[in-house]
């Protein structure tokens, strides 16, 4: 047997996952279809001279005591209060973010009644409770960027010496519940075999087999898009936000300033703005540009003098399985196929390194995440 345990991926919460069970005495091992590990968590690059430097997303980190701690006595990670505080903007009206999973419910009511619509129900009012119990908290984001987050992990993994097969990709996977074995066969022709796997739901292989029959067709695999705008913006009437969620809209999902990780000349600004990937289809970056913009100004983010200066999109491009599907396959593979959650950085930093025992039912498509 080659490993204990195999996590498909590299994105924060595989990384975490990694390091947990090494942590514990177990022999892991990250296999990802990418040259370098951390997920979607990159930099622009290539990209305008100016901005090239700047990550790709925009994150925030929901409130708990216990990943603060974490990233600051493990990792040696200072969060920084985002200030003023993040909003949620809802037919063009301010509410404090802490409403956030609470109009989650009331969008989703109707999915309720469908299946695991019961599951569903009791994790989202779970989120909104364990919210509200600590709303004295800020929330916080890094100072400067989420990179720091990811080298520190990728230092942590290196520094346990646990492989990271890079550049790697999964034709098969054979899951033999009598022997308890898992078996990896790679598109190069290499064999990984463990005794458990642990996958996300954007886990990319070919073709799945549990006891010798072909489970492919569970994987329902979906499209999907992450993506960005980052506009330097020079404003003269400046106006300070942190981070927006935004319901009710079709072109834009969440807004960002990240103008700390730039030098900028006075007046000027950096606005990361994830625009839903439909949005994108037959439209050329020159025209969602100027409609970006054109949204921000009616929303008051900028002035109405605002003018662009530089502006780059980046995306990163995939296909996810429902999670519901994921979970048969954990079911049927008897505990060795574990399902993680990375749809949300601090709620997977929660469920795979504190091992709290909800799993993530999000029926939510990946881009609505921050």
């Amino acid at each position: 047997m080659d490993y204990d345990k195999v996590i498909i991926g590299s994105s924060p919460v595989c990384l975490l996952e990694a390091i947990y069970w090494h942590s514990r005495g177990e022999k892991v091992c990250l296999v990802d279809k990418a040259a370098e590990p951390g997920g979607a968590w990159k930099k622009i690059s290539p990209g305008p001279e100016r901005i090239r430097n700047v990550e790709t997303g925009c994150h925030i980190f929901e409130k708990d005591r216990r990943v603060f701690r974490f990233l600051q006595n493990k990792l040696g990670l200072e969060l920084a209060a985002l200030r003023p505080s993040p909003k949620v903007l809802i037919r063009g009206r301010q509410v404090p973010y802490n409403l956030k999973n609470f109009l989650f419910i009331y969008r989703n009511l109707r999915a309720y009644f469908g299946r695991s619509g019961g599951k569903q129900l009791a994790y989202d009012l779970g989120l909104m409770l364990k919210e509200l119990g600590q709303m004295n908290l800020d929330y916080r984001s890094f100072p400067r960027d989420s990179l720091t987050f990811i080298d520190a992990l990728i230092r942590q993994v290196k520094a346990m010496d646990i492989p990271m097969l890079l550049s790697t990709t999964i034709a098969a996977v054979r899951i033999d519940t009598r022997s308890g074995t898992v078996t990896l066969s790679t598109d190069s022709g290499k064999t990984i075999s463990a005794h458990r796997l642990a996958l996300t739901y954007n886990t990319s292989f070919s073709n799945i087999f549990i006891d010798g029959n072909d489970k492919t067709g569970m994987l329902q695999r979906r499209p999907y898009a992450f993506v960005h705008i980052h506009l330097l913006l020079n404003d003269p009437e400046l106006r300070k936000l942190s981070y927006w969620r935004i319901f009710n809209n079709a072109m834009i999902h969440r807004i960002s300033d990240m103008s700390r990780q730039l030098k900028l000349d006075k007046d000027e600004r950096l606005i990361c703005v994830g625009l839903y990937s439909s949005f994108m289809e037959n439209r050329t970056e020159e025209e969602a540009r100027s409609a970006a913009l054109a949204s921000l100004k009616a929303m008051k983010v900028v002035s109405d003098s605002a003018r662009v200066i530089e502006y780059a999109f980046s995306s990163y491009k995939g296909s996810y399985t429902d999670l519901y599907a994921l979970k048969h396959i954990e079911s049927e593979s008897k505990g060795l196929a574990e399902v993680l959650n990375t749809l949300d950085i601090s709620r997977g930093i929660r469920e795979n390194l504190h091992k709290y025992a909800t799993v993530n039912y999000k029926a939510h498509t990946p881009e609505e995440h921050g």
